[in-house]
């Protein structure tokens, strides 16, 4: 994929989900990965996917997989130095949602410039937004290709 088409993807994402309050299985990090993949490859990774806040442990669980890391993992997804990431590739990004030992974690979309469009609550009271963020706590980076 071209550098031209990675910007295309990013700001669509952006553009989707900029601002946007944290709604689990409506407007969540899942979403906003699911969407760049179907920007990407033209189809959904996981079109039948279904959680709650409640049983979002519970669905990854179920599949295996510990973490959010383990979940893109199977997806087949190449995961890249972070320092190497480029418009349109996912990062993970530590979160306080828990499986046992394992942090869950958040996705995140680079947007180019250093900075990730990811679920964070900055604003006190509002909850998480997705906000521009630097990409710089993420601990694992994939390339969307």
């Amino acid at each position: 994929m071209d550098l031209v088409r990675r910007v295309e993807i990013a700001q669509a994402v952006f553009d989707r989900f900029h601002n946007r309050p944290l709604r689990f299985c409506r407007c969540d990090c899942v979403r906003m990965f699911r969407y760049a993949m179907q920007l990407a490859r033209g189809a959904d990774p996981a079109p039948r996917l279904q959680y709650t806040e409640r049983n979002a442990l519970s669905v990854l669980r179920r599949r295996g997989w510990a973490d959010l890391a383990e979940a893109l993992d199977a997806h087949g997804l190449q995961r890249i130095p972070l320092a190497m990431h480029l418009p349109a590739d996912l990062v993970l990004i530590p979160s306080e949602m828990r499986n046992g030992e394992h942090d869950v974690g958040a996705l995140g979309v680079c947007l180019g410039n250093d900075r990730a469009l990811a679920f964070l609550d900055l604003e006190e009271g509002a909850g998480p937004r997705a906000y521009a963020a630097p990409v710089q706590p993420a601990t694992v980076c994939w390339r969307l290709a």
